[in-house]
């Protein structure tokens, strides 16, 4: 029986759903930068990759159509490269390289890809039309609670008060951080090339630093953090030649009422508003 060994190891930044860095990055995209980026560095011969074999919770909308087979044709395999998408839930990664190390040990193929991918930004909790079975659903509701649920439960058993949550949550908050300033992140971590587009639109790279914290964008809608008083932004292009720029006029007005659209040519004079609106934040 031969032995599996995990050889290389890569992942994506984690940021916020539905108002992070990667709000508009496609989760299909997102997983082929992760694993062209593992293969370079692993240097593994990629003729030899047997299977991608990619975990994952809800796989529909950009999630579904077998993820990971279409990351093979995404990152340049070998078209006879399979791949699978599997379903355990929140163990879905974990299970592909339970499948991975077990093909491996029964000579079932030299190398895997094991993975996993998960927007929820892109798909949302539950997916898009969830539809319990009604008679099991009546007869046993537990079979669809979620892991909020869970945890409430765990916390009433074990006595988890919520300052006790707090401080665990602050003191870990504070162990990432410092991880992350002492580059202990760097070797594994896969640059994900989405915000050059803001960079080269709107000219204000230096800005673009604390993104997270104020803009959110998606291909089509735009939505703003307006507790921190932002009003004016330019945001991702659905497509090459329009562009949507959003002046919210008052907290008041609705974000669709005030939606307009430009062309390239209007861009650059617009680009000097939005970054005088820009350095108001600073």
């Amino acid at each position: 029986m031969n032995r599996p060994v995990i050889v290389g190891y890569s992942r994506s930044p984690f940021t916020l759903a539905k108002k992070g860095g990667l709000v508009s990055v496609r989760p299909e995209d997102l997983l082929s930068e992760v694993i062209k980026n593992l293969v370079i560095k692993s240097k593994i011969n990629p003729e030899d990759i047997e299977d991608i074999i990619a975990g994952c919770a809800f796989p529909e909308g950009e999630q579904g159509f077998n993820i990971g087979k279409i990351v093979t044709f995404m990152t340049g395999m070998n078209v006879n490269t399979a791949g699978m998408t599997v379903n355990r839930w929140c163990g879905s990664s974990m299970q592909s390289i339970h499948i991975g190390a077990g093909a491996i040990a029964m000579g079932a193929g030299k190398a895997f890809i094991c993975c996993g991918v998960e927007s929820m930004t892109r798909v949302p909790m539950n997916g898009f039309n969830p539809m319990p079975h009604p008679k099991l659903h009546d007869d046993n509701p537990n079979v669809y609670l979620s892991m909020g649920t869970t945890a409430e439960n765990v916390a009433k058993r074990y006595q988890l008060t919520r300052k006790a949550q707090q401080d665990f949550a602050i003191s870990s908050h504070v162990k990432a951080s410092s991880a992350e300033s002492n580059g202990n992140f760097k070797d594994e971590i896969t640059t994900i090339n989405n915000l050059d587009l803001y960079k080269n639109l709107v000219g204000v790279a230096g800005l673009l630093k604390n993104l997270d914290l104020f803009i959110s964008v998606s291909n089509s809608t735009a939505h703003l953090a307006g507790a921190l008083g932002v009003k004016t932004l330019l945001i991702k292009p659905f497509n090459h030649a329009t562009y949507h720029y959003w002046n919210q006029p008052s907290s008041n007005t609705p974000w669709y009422s005030s939606i307009k659209l430009i062309n390239k040519k209007t861009l650059n004079q617009e680009s000097n508003i939005i970054k005088k609106n820009l350095d108001k934040l600073d």
